[in-house]
């Protein structure tokens, strides 16, 4: 983010605060609870100083290309956010009429790929558990 905090903050810079939010939540340094809060905030935020307000406390992240990819080459799991995002639906939805379920169509269309992603990494075997006769 540029040195002036008082310039208006834009929806890709939000974007990139929500990113490193949802890091911090699947890193353990964030609760569910907290993420909601600073979820709010950041997209309340109308300065780059608001932004910067919902990082309190965190540690900046490294780039996604810098960050250590854990087993198998593979970044962690995004399954918090994807868990915030279905109860932030789901709740906006019951607050609503509670007519037709319309949450379905957004969580199908994150939860499909990160269903397929999970199946496909526990079929994936490891280097090391490779054999070779």
């Amino acid at each position: 983010m540029d040195t002036n905090l008082d310039v208006r903050a834009s929806d890709a810079e939000r974007e990139a605060v929500l990113t490193e939010l949802r890091q911090h939540t699947d890193d353990g340094r964030l609760t569910l609870e907290e993420f909601l809060e600073r979820l709010d905030e950041t997209y309340a935020a109308k300065t780059r100083r608001d932004l910067r307000q919902a990082l309190r406390e965190l540690p900046v992240t490294p780039a996604p290309s810098a960050r250590s990819t854990g087993r198998g080459g593979h970044m962690a799991t995004p399954l918090i956010p994807y868990l915030v995002f279905a109860v932030s639906m789901i709740a906006l939805w019951a607050i609503g009429d509670r007519g037709y379920f319309w949450p379905i169509w957004p969580l199908m269309g994150w939860g499909i790929p990160l269903l397929g992603k999970l199946a496909g990494r526990r079929r994936r075997p490891e280097q090391s558990d490779l054999k070779i006769c």
